[in-house]
């Protein structure tokens, strides 16, 4: 396949260590937008789960935090910033991270959420939202 302009390919895997599970980010520009299913659920009782090909962040009560581990890789030969972020529904609960991966760098992520004490007891579900930008120095 031929391009007329000189674009980075840059393929980060999101690898959820905890399910085994893979997400791939492709980024044909200088910013790429993915977002992946997400939830966590609010009991009287704490527990785990496993959902492959979701981010679970488990079962907890009022006033817990859970996580969910995920892998960045940088396959490319240029700086990348990673934001993440979540959908509305997430966002009271979801603490937003930004992270630099130098050049080819493998690196782990804890994503966390926090339960206020006050929360009403059900599933919460949302997206997570990662954005890719190719750093220029």
């Amino acid at each position: 396949m031929k391009m007329k302009t000189k674009k980075y390919l840059i393929i980060a895997s999101v690898i959820l260590i905890l399910f085994s599970s893979t997400l791939i980010l492709i980024n044909l520009g200088n910013t790429e937008k993915n977002e992946y299913e997400a939830y966590f659920i609010v009991s009287d009782r704490g527990g785990v789960g496993i959902m492959p090909g979701i981010i679970f962040f488990g079962k907890m009560r009022p006033g817990d935090r859970g996580s969910a581990t995920i892998h960045l890789n940088n396959t490319i030969n240029k700086r990348i910033l990673m934001e993440i972020t979540s959908s509305e529904e997430l966002t009271p609960y979801f603490l937003e991270q930004e992270i630099i991966l130098r050049p080819y760098e493998n690196r782990t992520l804890d994503l966390t959420v926090v339960i206020p004490k006050n929360s009403t007891l059900g599933e919460y579900r949302g997206k997570v939202i990662i954005i890719t930008k190719k750093l220029l120095l």
